[in-house]
């Protein structure tokens, strides 16, 4: 494990210090907060449990300290299901009130479920990103007085795609408070039930670049504002459940779930899998399932997860087509669309 310098440990702890800053996304001048900013989970603890042994699950960190503990590799590791998924991004009235449906009732799928999960992952994507670009801000700023041109170059840039990230979130934070009151009149969703339980759980919202058929959707990093979907894995009736949603007026994700139908059946579970690796941080697997793959097989999920998340790389257009490899079979069993 290589030594780092004290500068080194001081950006680690800046950096976490950010990835926990405290904001309630729900707080308005009608609905004022009054209570503590907790730990909000994106996969709710009952579900979590669904798929734990002994109270844990398996995740990939992304966290500078992790990393160093890896010597810059990602690796899968044990974390508990108190501790997974939670943000500070809501105080414990508004994720009480709000969240009731999908915390304390069975998933469903209910219009007013759909537009919950909908609002919750837009909602901690605009919180990471809020927090990516404060985090890129501060390692700007501490270079100011460095002659380190290159680094302080590639900061701006990284900066600058993170702003518009920021900003396209932002917008589609907006208008999932509105799906949220009108419980989901504006939202399109694909539900794909299968037989058997989930071995991956993963809840997120991204910006689709290329389709299940290696299409180009739309391209990410101009000042148009692009369009998303949020994706959800979880379990509905002790069955493994994904869910696609969108804003109805939306091409783009409506093309995207179209591409998943139009492939085989039994490689939904597969592709779901590739999805939540490729594009979803907030992932997490059963030990069994992932303690019984082929290294080969864990390594190539965890490459994927490294290479969608490189500033370096750019995401290939086959990123999301079938990788030659069934890494699970939940059985499917039917799809709906609302």
């Amino acid at each position: 494990m290589p030594t780092h310098s004290p500068e080194f440990w001081a950006t680690v702890e800046a950096h976490d210090r950010l990835l926990k800053t405290k904001i309630c996304l729900a707080e308005s001048e009608d609905t004022p907060c009054a209570s503590p900013i907790i730990k909000a989970h994106t996969i709710p603890r009952s579900q979590l449990r669904k798929i734990a042994r002994d109270g844990h699950v398996y995740t990939v960190s992304y966290s500078l300290a992790d990393l160093h503990r890896t010597d810059g590799e990602l690796a899968a590791s044990t974390v508990g299901v108190n501790e997974f998924s939670v943000l500070n991004c809501f105080c414990g009235k508004h994720d009480k009130s709000i969240f009731a449906d999908l915390e304390d009732r069975p998933l469903t799928y209910s219009p007013k479920q759909i537009a919950l999960l909908h609002y919750r992952a837009i909602s901690a994507e605009l919180y990471k990103k809020m927090n990516a670009v404060n985090i890129s801000e501060h390692d700007i700023g501490s270079l100011a007085g460095t002659a380190d041109k290159q680094r302080k170059t590639m900061l701006r840039y990284l900066n600058y795609g993170q702003r518009l990230g920021f900003m396209d979130a932002s917008k589609a934070f907006q208008r999932a408070e509105q799906e949220l009151r009108s419980e989901g009149k504006g939202l399109r969703a694909l539900i794909i039930y299968f037989r058997s339980m989930p071995s991956v759980m993963a809840v997120g919202a991204f910006l689709p670049e290329f389709d299940y058929n290696s299409k180009a959707l739309q391209t990410l990093g101009t000042e148009e504002t692009c369009q998303g979907v949020t994706f959800n894995i979880l379990a509905s009736c002790e069955r493994a459940a994904l869910c696609m949603t969108w804003l109805k007026e939306e091409a783009v994700p409506e093309a995207f779930a179209h591409s998943f139908l139009s492939q085989s059946p039994d490689l939904y579970t597969s592709l779901a899998i590739q999805t939540a690796f490729e594009h979803l941080e907030n992932t997490c697997v059963t030990p069994s399932w992932w303690d019984n793959l082929k290294r080969v097989e864990q390594q190539a999920l965890l490459l994927r997860m490294r290479m969608a998340g490189s500033m370096f790389e750019d995401r290939k257009s086959n990123c999301l087509s079938f990788s030659g490899i069934r890494h699970d079979d939940w059985q499917f069993d039917r799809y709906e669309r609302v």
